[in-house]
């Protein structure tokens, strides 16, 4: 990771962006993990606005987690609902 990239929103955290995905649906939930496989580092539920115009998706990894060193596993998580209904 760069470090620089950690002083471009130093008030929010390391920026990363999850590009539209297949299957993009409203009241999708996403979670992104950043080194703990278990606990999330942010999270958003997919608007109707993101969904139908398959825009990318901002989440943001909190400066604190990037003080714990190597991070192996940074990955995104997708619970899909159905109208609000998991």
């Amino acid at each position: 990771m760069n470090r620089a990239a950690l002083s471009v929103t130093p008030d929010k955290g390391l920026l990363v962006v999850l590009r539209p995905y297949l299957g993009m649906q409203e009241f999708d939930f996403v979670e992104v993990f950043f080194g703990d496989p278990v606990i999330p580092v942010d999270s958003v539920v997919i608007s109707d606005i993101q969904a139908a115009n398959g825009l990318s998706i901002a989440l943001y990894v909190p400066t604190v987690w990037s003080n714990y060193g190597a991070v192996v596993n940074v990955f995104f998580q997708v619970t899909r609902t159905c109208a609000g209904h998991e």
